[in-house]
């Protein structure tokens, strides 16, 4: 498989690092909810790791502020920060769709007020895409709509 979709409900979490001063170490308070995401990829993905370059794109839908009349798409301009929402999703990816997340060569991400709430994640291998002739990939295209939308990254 060469493309993957996933939409994760729920609250999405940053990757975090804590110190607890009584045991005198650094722990990872964001562990479960990394579990809990990487479980719900292994449920839904059942190929192969992904080899080679690896492009990400993460749209993080957050709750709307409460009393918010606002539309969709509206971005989320508080805490938590991107770069750690991105961290933990991608850890949860590696192992299970990927080898490690150092393959990871582009990345598009998105933090938006949304009334659906959860992580939209597209991953996809570009090279394969790379060995097509156009006719083959519009044949591909009329034939599969879902690859249509994780090589455009349409939703985003």
């Amino acid at each position: 498989m060469d493309c993957f979709s996933i939409f994760i409900p729920g609250v999405p979490h940053p990757w975090d690092v804590a110190y607890n001063k009584v045991t005198d170490r650094f722990y990872n308070p964001s562990s479960i909810f990394k579990r809990k995401a990487r479980e719900l990829i292994k449920s839904k993905y059942e190929a192969p790791l992904m080899q080679g370059e690896i492009h990400l794109c993460f749209r993080f839908q957050m709750p709307m502020p409460k009393g918010s009349d606002e539309q969709f798409h509206n971005p989320h301009l508080k805490k938590p920060d991107l770069t750690n929402l991105q961290k933990l999703y991608e850890d949860a990816l590696q192992g299970v769709v990927f080898e490690n997340d150092c393959c990871v060569t582009y990345c598009q991400s998105l933090k938006i007020y949304s009334r659906q709430v959860g992580v939209k994640i597209e991953v996809l291998n570009p090279k394969f895409f790379m060995f097509l002739d156009i006719e083959e990939l519009e044949d591909r295209l009329d034939s599969d709509r879902e690859i249509y939308k994780n090589i455009r990254c349409k939703d985003f």
